[in-house]
């Protein structure tokens, strides 16, 4: 700590060598007054640039004299202001949005990128553009339309779960308004619980990753909800064929405090059921088996408030989230009834501590339940889990100059796992009750991060992040033997008592060289570390997964990732290509037939070593004019090599797909309609089945030969999408047509191994292929007023 603050003091000495003054403020839309981060700033004649914070606000520190300051932000018309500076200045920014439906192009590409602020590997896409993009229900989705983006697929095809350039769906770190989520899926995965109406921005880093961000190894999601129109009161909603929602937005207090509250809530069993019914009365081949009393439905609600104190130096934000699934598809789980739950809450304060000196201290807390439960079944029982993590935060920016600025902080995190309980669902269950122990982890993080132009070709930011982790009691702590089969030894820890204790400090490293205005080389090292694992026996990601924290036995996951990249901008388009080397250590995979369900040792199923993961992505992008969109592939491989698994050979990771081609395009034929068209393919992804299966001790097992030897067929699917928009007045209606996978492509959504009861002795395993939707027409109606 004392190094951190000697190099701190050594910045803020250079800071005031010379005399300099302060222009400063916040960057708003004009129309709803949300602010706007990470708007472009230039100065014309110094040729550099700077960007507002996460949260609009900025600093330009400049010698007194008359400047010409350009404000850009993409989809918002550029502005250009004129300061006299004698001495320090507020002064707020307010952007026009552009409507891209009214005009051809008037704004190029260049206009909206900065070069030098370039961050190699982040992603951010528009609630405009992921409610343009065809989904199998109508039904926008943020995750489904970031998978469209390179490097990122889905984790099973057809699922809103995340593959980033080939890690598992667990080590993509998702924050809602800072709080983490653990579970983002409803319905298995169908949709995300993410409403678009309540979301305002979403960025994906995948290369370089900010030092604020940390604990996963392959992304951070991180996404913001609306603040509430500060201006006037609006009313949106929308029905659809599997869920509905409503929007309520606006002012408490003109011009002080707003707020927005958001639901939707989804009927996708009644849907299917009738669907299904349907289907079996025209005697469609793939609905033979069809069974009625699916129970599909989720909801999400979506609350925030906001207010600013009359200084106009502190805003406070309250924000939550509420959000509820049940699950019971005959396709799935016979027998089975699932159900799961998010909650987040999430409390901040943004402080202007001098015009150059930006502070945001926040509290959250973040809970995700699950159970399960097995009906029709004289074992009759009802599993429980759950994972609750409070964490507080403080993060301090320091403009430093027009060309320099640091960031700082630190954070705590309690995180409480309780991997699982089960109980009898009735007096004539054959179950036990039965407690598994929970477990408490804390982590404390100081991070600092300095960013500099340090001449007009060359930026760089330069960042630490150091992390202590530890595993807290009551507890106990196993030993076993070498091959982990018998239990040796046990230690009983008292509460409070560190089990087990590790610390690691995590380099980051970006840089940018940009020859003209029109080209960016990128370079970018990053390393990172995760605590947490979760087990899974599935793809899918059910919600009978474990979170695991390391421990003695299972280390933390670390990994070194490098990144090239290079960019060039050409009238309206930009070219870009990005190659990735990624080194993981302690990564983890299970045992052959491991056992995961309410088992005290599940750390003795789990096997750790080393993986790899490179690649190569691609894109042509064009972001204005009447047709919009872009074109992508990506060639990758990702492999692991763990002791104990595959016979320590080397295999290919479950993610591990070679191509993915993707494209998205949109056409604004005019103000009323646009029309937008999607593709997307993916080769096959690496697949266990068993060659056999064999009987020990009144028990089945099955028999493999190699760990993800097999590889399943490819994925690609097309998608068409009208939108028609009718503006009165004071208010306005959509109606969206569309046809989900156009030339009716039956791809495979999961497998499921069985033991052939009609082998004796049971020595065969059959495959069954489970592909859940053919061509499918969808519709949707939205209002707003």
């Amino acid at each position: 700590m004392a190094k951190l603050l000697f190099v701190v003091a050594i910045f803020l000495s250079f800071s005031i060598c010379a005399q300099k003054f302060n222009v400063s403020g916040k960057v708003t839309d004009v129309v709803s007054g949300e602010s706007l981060a990470n708007a472009s700033f230039r100065i014309a004649g110094l040729e550099t640039g700077m960007q507002s914070n996460g949260y609009g606000y900025y600093s330009l520190s400049l010698m007194k004299g008359i400047y010409q300051i350009e404000i850009s932000y993409l989809g918002y018309t550029k502005k250009i202001v004129r300061v006299d500076l004698l001495g320090n200045m507020k002064l707020d920014i307010q952007l026009n949005p552009v409507n891209q439906q009214l005009r051809e192009i008037q704004i190029g590409e260049r206009d909206q990128v900065d070069l030098s602020n370039i961050v190699l590997g982040k992603a951010s896409i528009q609630m405009s553009q992921v409610e343009s993009m065809g989904t199998m229900t109508g039904e926008a989705d943020i995750f489904q339309a970031l998978q469209y983006l390179p490097g990122i697929k889905a984790a099973v095809e057809g699922n809103t779960g995340l593959s980033v350039r080939g890690g598992s769906f667990d080590q993509t770190l998702i924050l809602l308004d800072e709080a983490p989520v653990y579970n983002a899926s409803h319905a298995l995965g169908f949709f995300s619980v993410f409403n678009t109406d309540a979301i305002k921005s979403v960025d994906i880093y995948k290369g370089t990753i900010p030092a604020q961000f940390g604990g996963r190894l392959s992304s951070v999601v991180y996404l913001k909800m609306k603040e509430g129109n500060i201006n006037k009161l609006n009313v949106s909603g929308g029905l659809g064929a599997i869920a509905s929602k409503l929007t309520i937005e606006g002012p408490i207090q003109k011009e002080q405090s707003s707020f927005i509250v958001s639901g939707r809530y989804s009927y996708a069993g009644n849907t299917a059921n009738l669907l299904g019914k349907t289907a079996q009365y025209l005697h469609i081949y793939p609905f033979r088996n069809f069974t009625e009393n699916n129970d599909i439905r989720f909801y999400d609600l979506n609350a925030k408030i906001n207010w600013k104190q009359k200084n106009g130096r502190d805003q406070f934000f309250l924000s939550g989230y509420a959000g509820k699934d049940w699950f019971k598809y005959y396709l799935f789980q016979q027998g089975t009834f699932m159900k799961w739950q998010n909650n987040t809450v999430s409390f901040r304060w943004n402080h202007i501590q001098k015009d150059n000196l930006f502070s945001n201290t926040a509290a959250y807390f973040s809970n995700y339940g699950y159970n399960y439960s097995l009906l029709m079944d004289r074992r009759d029982f009802e599993w429980k889990a759950g994972l609750q993590e409070v964490g507080l935060k403080n993060e301090w920016d320091y403009f430093i100059d027009h060309i320099a600025s640091l960031k700082a902080g630190t954070s705590l995190t309690y995180t409480r796992y309780s991997p699982g309980s089960i109980k009898p669902r009735s007096d004539s269950s054959l179950t036990r009750p039965f407690d598994l122990e929970r477990k408490h982890t804390l982590q404390v993080v100081v991070f600092v991060g300095y960013s500099k132009q340090f001449t007009k070709q060359l930026s760089a930011c330069l960042g630490v992040r150091m992390v202590t982790y530890s595993l807290l009691g009551e507890g106990v702590a196993y030993q076993y033997s070498e091959d982990r089969k018998t239990v040796k030894d046990s230690t009983h820890y008292n509460g409070g008592r560190v089990i087990n204790f590790r610390s690691g400090v995590e380099p980051r490293l970006s840089m940018n060289f940009t020859p003209d205005s029109n080209s960016v080389f990128s370079f970018a090292f990053n390393r990172s570390r995760q605590y947490a694992h979760l087990l899974s026996s599935s793809a899918v990601g059910l919600p009978t997964d474990i979170w695991l924290p390391s421990n003695r036995i299972v280390r933390p996951q670390s990994a070194n990732l490098i990144s090239l990249g290079y960019k060039y901008l050409f009238r309206h388009y930009a070219v870009s290509v990005e190659g990735y080397q990624k080194w993981m250590y302690g990564v983890i995979d299970l045992i052959d037939n491991a056992n995961l369900f309410v088992n005290q040792y599940v750390d003795s199923q789990v096997r750790s070593g080393k993986g790899n993961a490179r690649g190569l992505e691609t894109m042509l992008e064009k972001k204005t004019g009447r047709v919009t969109g872009w074109v992508t592939y990506t060639l990758s491989k990702t492999d692991r090599t763990i002791e104990g698994v595959n016979a320590g050979k080397a295999y290919p990771a479950r993610y591990d797909r070679r191509h993915s081609l993707s494209f998205v395009t949109t056409f604004h034929a005019n103000k009323k309609i646009a029309l937008s068209m999607d593709f997307q393919y993916n080769s096959g992804g690496a697949a266990s089945f068993p060659i056999g299966a064999y009987e020990y001790m009144g028990a089945t097992f099955n028999y493999y030969n190699s760990r993800n030897g097999y590889r399943l067929p490819a994925f690609h699917r097309l998608d068409l999408q009208a939108m028609f928009t009718k503006t009165r007045k004071k208010w306005e209606r959509q109606f969206v047509i569309g046809i989900f996978n156009v030339y009716d492509k039956r791809n495979l959504f999961s497998a499921q191994v069985e033991t052939d009861t009609f082998s004796q002795p049971y020595t065969l395993s059959r495959v069954s292929a489970i592909s859940l939707y053919g061509v499918m027409p969808f519709f949707s109606y939205g209002f707003k007023f």
